[in-house]
Order: C-alpha cells, then sequence, then structure tokens
C-alpha cells in the first residue's frame, strides 16, 4: 500500500494542451474530483503538463478521466524523460478512470506530461496528485470491497422507485500489519495531516495499479499494540467525489 505524502503538485506553471475557459486546468489542483478540466469542446486529445515542486516526488496520479489511453512521462529540471508509461485504460472487459505512475526521486523541480485520448467527445479529468509514495505493507487477506451509493431514491404511490443516479464510489475496509516504530507511526501522522480531505492512495501494490489505486479518505483508523514490536492498524478507505 502507498499514499502520497507530502504532495508537491501545483497549479503555479501547470498547463494544458487544450481547454474550455469554464473548465480550467486549475481545476485539477481543487481536491474536488467532479469539478473538471475539460479541453475545448470536440477535442479528444490533449497533453496536460504538471508542475511539480522540488521535494523528492517519486509519483504521479490522475483521477476521474474519460480518456482510453493515457502516455505519462516523467521529466526531470533539465528536461530529460525519466520515465515513459503507456496505460490502455479501457479494454474489451474494464474501463478505469485513474492512472498511477511511479519513477525515480526528483530532489528538483520537475514537469510530469499525461497525454490522455478519449472515444468521447471531449476528452476530461479531475484530479492529479504527485509527491512522494509512502510504502506500507499491502493490506492483509480479507480486505473488503463495498458501494457508496448516493443516488437519491424516492418511492412512488404505486410501489416503483424513482431514481435519480448519481456517483457510486468504492469503499475498502482495510486491516494492516506495520511496524510500531515507523509504519504505524506514520501512517498516524498521515492521517492527522489530511483529516477530511481527500488523498491519493494505491491499495495494494504489485497486483493491478489502475484498479486499486484510489482518491478518498482515511475513515474510523484505529491501531492495536498486539506484538512487542508491530501494530495493526485498522480502517476505511472511502473515494471521494
Amino acid at each position: 500500500m502507498k499514499i502520497i505524502y507530502p504532495e508537491y503538485q501545483t497549479a503555479t506553471g501547470s498547463t494544458a494542451t487544450s481547454e474550455n475557459g469554464a473548465f480550467p486546468v486549475s481545476n485539477l489542483f481543487d481536491d474536488k474530483p467532479g469539478k473538471l478540466w475539460k479541453a475545448a469542446d470536440s477535442v479528444q486529445t490533449a497533453t496536460i503538463t504538471v508542475a511539480v515542486l522540488a521535494g523528492g516526488s517519486n509519483s504521479i496520479a490522475l483521477f476521474n478521466t474519460n480518456a482510453t489511453s493515457a502516455v505519462v512521462t516523467a521529466k526531470n529540471n533539465a528536461g530529460g524523460t525519466v520515465k515513459t508509461e503507456t496505460f490502455t485504460l479501457a479494454t474489451a472487459t474494464r474501463t478505469y478512470n485513474r492512472v498511477w505512475m511511479e519513477y525515480t526521486a526528483q530532489a528538483l523541480s520537475h514537469t510530469v506530461t499525461i497525454a490522455l485520448t478519449t472515444t468521447a467527445t471531449t476528452i476530461q479529468a479531475g484530479i492529479v496528485k504527485a509527491g512522494v509514495a509512502v510504502d506500507f505493507r499491502n493490506p492483509k487477506y480479507g480486505i473488503s470491497e463495498s458501494i457508496v451509493d448516493f443516488s437519491t431514491v424516492e418511492q412512488l404511490s404505486n410501489g416503483a422507485k424513482y431514481v435519480d443516479l448519481r456517483d457510486i464510489v468504492r469503499k475498502f475496509s482495510i486491516q494492516i500489519l506495520t511496524d510500531r516504530a515507523t509504519d504505524f507511526y506514520n501512517l498516524w501522522d498521515i492521517v492527522k495531516a489530511y483529516g477530511q480531505t481527500p488523498m491519493a492512495a494505491l491499495i495494494a501494490e504489485d497486483v493491478l495499479d489502475m484498479q486499486w489505486c484510489c482518491f478518498g479518505t482515511i475513515e474510523g483508523f484505529s491501531g492495536s499494540h498486539d506484538y512487542p514490536n508491530h501494530s495493526g492498524a485498522s480502517f476505511t478507505f472511502e473515494e471521494s467525489v
């Protein structure tokens, strides 16, 4: 499991090759996935350039995009390519709306470009995060995944339901065994730093990052000091809308 903390992305100096004036690129930096950046009407391919401040960043994540493919390129302070990776977000059986990429840590300010392509009318995205990926053990086996449905449901007089479909997000129940002196209190510090502010996390790594990366909040964090040098941590992680 990994959490991006601290964050070093900045709207200052970040650009997009196409932008709808009502949906500017600055919307990618406001912690509201539903407040979108959009390219100009009917533009299906555009590139976002994300400015990343100095601090040792080694990861970037993009959420709530309708892209079918993405090419992510991290560049160092001199403009040289550090890493490039291509992501296929739409397959015959599954569609993902998010991307997570890690690269060699950069001590100096640098940029990451994200070239997005969609088959929809206009390319768009909701949130971008870049920073240091803090590494923890993966959750214990038995992680549960449920949905939170924000739709409005009204019972009609004939017994039928009127449904106003709204966002449906994922919620994970997680238990992790941590080294008390390091990871447990690192996680504790991150939970305190973010509070109810959403964060970018990779719930389980080395599986399928596009499936397991999430933007949301940690709820109900608790620990149990059951072993001399290890502690269990339990919490839920709920995606934000």
